[in-house]
């Protein structure tokens, strides 16, 4: 019985130590869960610009990987834009300690390149190299590998990491693009883009700094060395989207027969059979409806107003210009071409047919001047009414000073009345002679 006591007790003694071990331990765990907690907190007070945050959520947790960062980073702020070697030593030794703390956090490897940089290049390489593998599309570590190649005069190897960088941080475009236009602009720095260039689809803010230098440029050197960069790619040839804002610009700044020979250049077989003074004059091909010298067919929306190719009898092709309006007081004037003369004496020429065509004056084609004087070259007479097919034609003076026109279908009239057309009418074989 005896033996059966000590046993019991020997038992007992072994459970309240079991206790108290998991007591001690779970009491271990909790404090070790307030302590990254407290660090945590004063690490976000820190990073919100609370600078002695970062004292205390070092003393909480001396390997508190931001609070670190921090740190070091106070001091290289302190010393200026050129550190002396104390001031890069003691920041390196900060960043030493984040770097152990969370090895992965590529920027901070970036920042020691830095410092290392003037002192040590092959260290300072090392260190980029490795945190590039680490972070290769972190912005903020990307942004560092800039300014590190940028200090070793490496252009191409900075547009690269800047690159990167806005894909990750569309915010930061506002600071690099006025780099990359004066990069653009000098014929013997341009080519750092060409990488860029050859294939921009994994960079989401190219169609965006095109943009950029297509519309703020303040001359067409970068957009000019933009195009052809982006002319000579294999993988991925200009889009129409680059295209248009190209030849809007040449137009922009009166130069037609530049914007001209850029858009026939990019006109496939198909197009340039159809190409003319007036281009697709039998609305055979899909309306152009952008920058160049093809058909624009843009009614407003709720206008009552539709305009098609389609097909009918009597058509020269498969298909001629179909122009339906609902009755609705629009001044119409939503179907026009761009055209590149020359300095001359022109007929414009087609076919009209309309069917029930209803108001007070009609629809009437024009010609302007749209580079030079802005004026009036010659217009039509007016059509109404119904009828079958006929010819019509005007002629049109272009002088010395238009170096660009525009043929546009208009509503006649000065008064809202005389807009409110109701019908349908047809187009077909529309061409521009050059008289002789």
């Amino acid at each position: 019985m005896m033996a059966t006591a000590g046993t019991a007790d020997n038992a007992g003694a072994g459970l309240w130590l079991r206790r108290g071990a998991l007591l001690v331990l779970a009491t271990v765990l909790v404090w070790q869960v307030v302590v990254r907690h407290m660090a945590d907190y004063h690490a976000q007070r820190a990073l919100g610009g609370e600078r002695a945050a970062a004292d205390l959520a070092l003393q909480w947790d001396a390997t508190q990987p931001r609070a670190l960062e921090l740190k070091a980073r106070y001091l290289v702020r302190e010393a200026g834009p050129e550190p002396d070697g104390q001031a890069r030593q003691r920041a390196q030794l900060w960043l030493q300690r984040a770097v152990a703390a969370d090895p992965a956090r590529g920027n901070n490897l970036s920042t020691l390149a830095l410092l290392a940089q003037p002192g040590d290049p092959a260290e300072g390489a090392a260190l980029a190299a490795v945190a590039d593998r680490l972070a290769p599309v972190q912005p903020r570590n990307q942004r560092f590998l800039a300014q590190y190649a940028l200090n070793g005069d490496d252009l191409a190897a900075a547009v690269s990491h800047l690159a990167r960088a806005m894909v990750g941080a569309p915010e930061t475009q506002a600071t690099v693009f006025p780099l990359l236009v004066q990069v653009a602009a000098d014929p013997a720095a341009r080519e750092v883009l060409a990488a860029i260039a050859e294939d921009p689809q994994p960079f989401p803010w190219w169609n965006g700094f095109f943009a950029h230098v297509a519309n703020n440029g303040e001359n067409l050197d970068a957009l000019r060395g933009l195009v052809q960069l982006r002319e000579a790619s294999g993988a991925y040839p200009l889009q129409e989207y680059e295209r248009n804002l190209y030849v809007n610009r040449l137009r922009r700044e009166g130069l037609v027969a530049e914007a001209y020979l850029h858009w026939v250049n990019g006109l496939g077989k198909t197009r340039l059979a159809v190409l003319g003074f007036l281009y697709d004059g039998g609305f055979e091909q899909d309306f152009d409806n952008d920058a160049g010298f093809g058909w624009v067919a843009r009614p407003p929306a709720n206008s009552g107003i539709r305009i098609t190719r389609s097909n009918t009898y009597g058509t020269g092709g498969e298909r001629a210009l179909r122009l339906a309006l609902g009755g609705k007081r629009v001044r119409f004037a939503h179907l026009y071409q761009h055209v590149f003369l020359d300095a001359g004496r022109y007929t414009v020429r087609g076919r009209v047919r309309p069917e029930q065509l209803k108001g007070r004056r009609g629809l009437q084609w024009r010609v302007y001047c749209t580079a030079g004087s802005g004026a009036l070259l010659g217009q039509s007479e007016l059509f109404l009414g119904t009828g079958d097919w006929r010819a019509f034609d005007f002629e049109i003076d272009v002088p010395p000073d238009c170096g660009g026109q525009i043929l546009r279908l208009y509503s006649a009239g000065s008064r809202d009345v005389d807009h409110e057309l109701a019908g349908t009418i047809w187009f077909d074989d529309m061409q521009i002679e050059l008289n002789k």
